[in-house]
């Protein structure tokens, strides 16, 4: 009798210590929400709507000057003087310039959309990307990858003047280098 109450002990603390161990966090799933990474190009988020582009770059860094400059047309980078209307529809140019002796530090770019943005072929939405703050959150020499954000101020069918914000995040890949540095 003794004998089968140390059994019916042992068994229940050995099921016991199982449960205990089989529920451990050693061996609990975990899920980890991952942040998903843009691939190669650029995507415009505009007032919900996701527009995406290639992206390319060209870097520079030496004697005190920087120059990351970001488009889907290669004839674009490293232009820091550009008009808009040097822009074509579907085209952008982001530039982030440090150049404490000449020209100043600052964030600058344009976009032109066509269709992607309007839904209409005739009709297009131009926009100088000025004050921003351009976040890089990585950069090792081969692509950079940032984001920024802010509101475009866009002219109405009523001749109006409206904001829509927009937030941009890109995965560029760095094909060169700018004069700009030498």
């Amino acid at each position: 009798m003794k004998f089968n109450k140390l059994m019916k002990s042992f068994g229940f603390v050995l099921v016991a210590s199982l449960f205990i161990v089989s529920c451990s966090d050693e061996n609990s799933v975990i899920l980890e929400e991952q942040e998903e990474v843009l691939e190669n190009g650029i995507e415009f988020v505009v007032d919900g709507r996701s527009i995406v582009f290639d992206a390319e770059a060209i870097y520079c860094n030496a004697n005190g000057k920087e120059l990351l400059s970001v488009s889907n047309s290669p004839d674009l980078l490293g232009n820091i003087e550009f008009e808009l209307e040097d822009i074509e529809v579907d085209d952008y140019l982001l530039n982030m310039v440090v150049d404490p002796n000449g020209n100043g530090t600052f964030d600058i770019g344009g976009v032109v959309f066509g269709e992607s943005l309007t839904g209409n072929p005739d009709l297009t939405q131009a926009s100088f990307i000025v004050g921003i703050d351009i976040d890089i959150t990585s950069n090792d020499g081969t692509s950079v990858i940032g984001s920024f954000s802010g509101d475009f101020l866009v002219l109405s069918a009523t001749g109006e003047i409206t904001e829509i914000p927009y937030t941009v995040n890109f995965n560029a890949e760095i094909i060169g280098t700018a004069d700009f540095c030498d």
